[in-house]
């Protein structure tokens, strides 16, 4: 297994000018390029819509070449700026062999400039480590590779060309349910190898063949893939937390984070309520002006209940929305894997009776 805090210690010690030289692996080029999808391509973990509407080249990699920290015959080329959030920037780039070929397309997130005592480093590193060890699940962008150029770090994933964020799909009910379940078995997965998430919300979640869902075509098998794990936390390092700051976004945060208990797998089944009421209810259910005002609903649990043609998932939904943590635990037994299976129930339910639904929505 990658030992990430190597990775983290060669990036910080480049950091202060000393640079460590990669060691050579043998390359398995296909962990590089392996298609996701449909397309044959990987995945990006940002929405194209970018806070950065107006810079086509925030990081200035274009020209430029990046070394891969794993492999000594692997080079990245050719930037396309893809997307920006706080942490850094996403970018394509082609992935070249040591004969110079093109061997694929991949993404690669490179932090943001930052100063010596920037907690984003700290971030940086857990998401790594996150992304390499969680690299078993279909549904989970993962990491193959990472390093760094200009003494800042990156980090290398598949690149899904036509992945879109959840919440600007429509799509019906029936297949929402199906996506939605495959991400709960996601979330089962990486809390059982000891992450939990912590900051799940739609545009985390992407989905591939988003292009035909949005021109009215709707394929019979999409996939749905979680992604950015930069406030995740693993639940094995009581270290590895973030005590007394919120973190992450208001609107899909658990109740008790607001009093100061550390995040995990039962804060996530939470947000993962947030989501679920969004995407089948068209709203969020807590959606004061303020951020005080949300934050002042989510704990008095103060939402109109869900109104959704399946009794399941609207039952499922107001456990997930439980303000006590002990009592949702206690609703859920089975965390994520309950989730994952009452979700598959409910899609059926849902595709039982496409008749009522069509005239609900035509009303």
């Amino acid at each position: 297994m990658t030992n990430v805090a190597d990775a983290v210690g060669k990036i910080s010690a480049t950091r202060r000018g000393v640079v460590t030289q990669p060691v050579a692996k043998p390359v398995p080029v296909a962990q590089i390029v392996k298609p996701v999808g449909s397309s044959g391509n990987g995945a990006t973990p940002l929405n194209t819509t970018t806070i950065f509407p107006t810079i086509k080249d925030p990081a200035g990699l274009q020209g430029q070449t990046l070394i891969s920290g794993k492999y000594a015959s692997l080079n990245y080329q050719n930037f396309q700026y893809v997307a920006s959030g706080g942490m850094g920037h996403v970018y394509s780039a082609d992935v070249i062999d040591q004969q110079g070929a093109v061997r694929g397309r991949c993404a690669i997130k490179i932090i943001n400039d930052y100063h010596p005592d920037d907690k984003r480093l700290r971030l940086f590193q857990t998401e790594i480590e996150a992304m390499l060890r969680l690299n078993q699940h279909p549904h989970i962008v993962h990491a193959v590779d990472y390093g760094f150029h200009d003494k800042l770090p990156f980090v290398v994933m598949p690149y899904i060309s036509d992945g879109v964020p959840l919440n600007e799909v429509k799509m019906p009910a029936p297949k929402m349910a199906h996506i939605l379940a495959d991400i709960a078995s996601a979330l089962g997965y990486a809390q059982g190898v000891g992450f939990a998430h912590l900051d799940l919300k739609p545009p985390n979640i992407l989905v591939s063949k988003a292009k035909e869902i949005i021109n009215g075509s709707f394929p019979e098998r999409l996939k749905a893939y979680l992604t950015d794990f930069g406030l995740s936390r693993n639940l094995d390092i009581s270290t590895n937390t973030m005590t007394g700051t919120v973190k992450g976004t208001v609107h899909y945060m658990a109740p008790e984070i607001f009093n100061g208990v550390k995040g995990d797998g039962i804060s996530d089944l939470f947000s993962f309520g947030v989501i679920l009421y969004e995407m089948f209810c068209g709203n969020k259910p807590f959606a004061a002006d303020t951020v005080n005002g949300v934050m002042g609903q989510i704990m008095k649990g103060d939402y109109e209940l869900p109104n959704t043609e399946s009794g399941i998932l609207n039952s499922l939904i107001t456990r997930l929305l439980t303000t006590d943590r002990r009592e949702r635990t206690r609703l859920l037994p089975s965390g994520f894997r309950s989730v994952e299976s009452d979700l598959r129930v409910a899609a059926q339910e849902l595709e039982s009776d496409p008749l009522k639904l069509f005239l609900k929505k035509a009303s």
